[in-house]
This record gives C-alpha cells, structure tokens and sequence, in this order.
C-alpha cells in the first residue's frame, strides 16, 4: 500500500468510492475545489496502483479537522 497526496487524475476513482460510502456524497465540483486550497491537504491509499481509499483534513489554526474518509 502507498499512501501519496490526491492529484486531479484521482478524482473519478475517489468519487467511485464516495458514492458507494456515503448517502449524501461529495461531488465532483466540491472536490476539485479542494485541490487548489492550501488550508485542505487529501490523501490516497493506493494498493495494486488502484486507489482503494482516501481522505481530506482541513487546517484551522493548530488544529486539524477531518473532512472525509472512506475505504
């Protein structure tokens, strides 16, 4: 498994996984957006060179904030 930070390219995959996890998912625009924000830092899990999960943190202050995760 390598853990790597999401690049546009992992977009389709990871909203794959976003529809199948979660009632009310992301979508592609809210997580596009995200991409260019310096306050936001996401990550996938890749096995197999498929992405099997990821997740996003937001950072207020000195805190983190976990925004989304799912496997």
């Amino acid at each position: 498994m390598t853990i790597r930070g999401l690049v546009e390219s992992d977009i389709p995959r990871v909203l794959e996984i976003e529809n199948a996890s979660f009632s009310a998912p992301w979508t592609e625009g809210m997580l596009r957006s995200e991409l260019g924000r310096v306050d936001r830092t996401w990550y996938v899990a890749e096995h197999d060179g498929d992405v099997a999960a990821y997740g996003g943190i937001m950072i207020v202050g000195p805190d983190a904030h976990l925004m989304d995760i799912a496997v």
